[in-house]
């Protein structure tokens, strides 16, 4: 992915990620930082599943990662929080709540959850 493409993907996730947080476009307040945790989302899960190219189908994922960031901003290291009644549990490693889906996804591409499938020797 050129430098080029690597942009236009992360304004199309920084858009996902404001619709997600009920942010409009033209709130530019938070763009820096919404799309620092883009990128390290897109970059994390790019080591996870061995492949610097992303595929579009893990944007969601993306968006996620990108959105819980965001919430657990200020509270890095921090398990668990509590604020008028409301309290945040956090994981102390930002891919756990993703790895089922992404381990989903890298056996789907490696063929190992093919069930029904015939094997023939001829």
């Amino acid at each position: 992915m050129t430098d080029d493409e690597r942009k236009a993907r992360i304004d199309s996730l920084l858009h996902g990620v404001k619709l997600m947080r009920d942010l409009k476009d033209s709130d530019t307040e938070l763009d820096a930082k919404l799309t620092l945790y883009i990128g390290d989302a897109l970059d994390a899960i790019g080591i996870f599943i061995n492949n610097v190219d992303v595929p579009k189908q893990l944007d969601g994922v993306i968006r996620k990662m990108a959105a819980a960031k965001f919430v657990q901003e200020a509270a890095e290291g921090t398990t668990a929080t509590s604020e008028e009644g409301l309290s945040f549990t956090f994981s102390d490693d930002d891919m756990k709540p993703f790895a089922t889906l992404l381990n989903k996804y890298m056996d789907n591409q490696s063929g190992a959850n093919r069930l029904g499938s015939v094997v023939t020797w001829d």
